[in-house]
């Protein structure tokens, strides 16, 4: 999933409007290839390489292993897009924003845990007995 926000200062007339951002979240498979930095927990950048790649992969299959699902959570900056995001038809916006996704930073991590309702069990009992 993909989303454009941008920053604004100010208020009223005063408003200034920051570079258009892209905030993606999706799998860590698809999307660390598409990573070149990291950033650390105290909010600075550094390159995302090997350690970096280590690092978040082991936390991943880690709790994937305890039946999370696993999202990545990457950013970049589109000061160097030029698109009229007022006039263009989404479709199209869609399209450019897709082939942004190189030069990523991850931000983090999210693990998702969808433990299954109580009446789950007996469902899958009923499955069982139809065959």
């Amino acid at each position: 999933m993909i989303t454009v926000v941008r920053e604004h200062k100010g208020v009223g007339e005063k408003t200034e409007v920051g570079w258009p951002m892209m905030l993606i979240k999706g799998a860590p498979d698809v999307l660390f290839p598409a990573c070149t930095t990291a950033l650390n927990a105290d909010g600075n950048e550094v390159p995302f390489d090997s350690e970096v790649f280590r690092r978040v992969s082991a936390l991943q299959s880690q709790w994937s292993s305890e039946g999370q699902r696993v999202l990545a959570l990457c950013r970049k900056a589109l000061d160097n897009v030029k698109i009229d995001f007022n006039h263009t038809p989404a479709n199209d916006i869609e399209e450019v924003m897709y082939s942004q996704l190189s030069n990523l930073t991850l931000v983090g991590l999210v693990g998702i845990r969808d433990p299954p309702r109580s009446d789950v069990k007996a469902a899958i009992q009923v499955i069982r007995r139809a065959g």
